[in-house]
């Protein structure tokens, strides 16, 4: 199998990515439509702490930083991001939204507890962030720049 890339058109021509290798601090994000399909990727867990620049203001794509499951709570973006906004509600507060494979669950920290951005305060931090799950973190903030994530091995090595 190899990796094509297309333009944003779509109707332009397909040219090889097989190549290219994935940045630490990347995601890929894949949507299938039709049968299921398997992907393997091969390398080595991270042997260092994580850490991934996160813009002060507007949305960052990532993932959690190492190939294990981790809950809401214990990923702890609101105490690990510099300038990290809780709040009252959704929308006057940064922002995770979890892919979940043909949707987005968003969540934000309300001071005390993660939550859903829709429905009842119903605390979520022991919500499991499965490995390898891209995230989507949405900072509100204006400033430029960004502040990093960064996150100790959970594993020895």
């Amino acid at each position: 199998y190899r990796w094509q890339s297309r333009s944003a058109s779509r109707s332009g021509p397909t040219s090889d990515r097989g190549n290219i290798p994935i940045p630490l601090d990347g995601a890929i994000s894949v949507t299938r439509k039709s049968t299921a399909l398997t992907l393997t990727f091969l390398g080595r867990v991270p042997d260092a702490r994580f850490s991934v620049p996160i813009a002060n203001a507007g949305p960052t794509y990532t993932h959690t930083g190492f190939p294990v499951d981790v809950s809401l709570g214990a990923l702890g973006l609101q105490s690990r991001v510099a300038g990290w906004v809780s709040a009252a509600t959704a929308g006057a507060a940064d922002t995770l939204s979890v892919s979940s494979g043909a949707a987005w669950l968003s969540y934000f920290h309300n001071g005390s507890f993660w939550q859903r951005t829709t429905g009842p305060a119903t605390n979520r931090d022991a919500i499991v962030i499965t490995a390898g799950t891209p995230i989507l973190i949405f900072k509100r903030g204006a400033a430029a720049g960004t502040a990093a994530f960064t996150r100790a091995l959970p594993y020895p090595l």
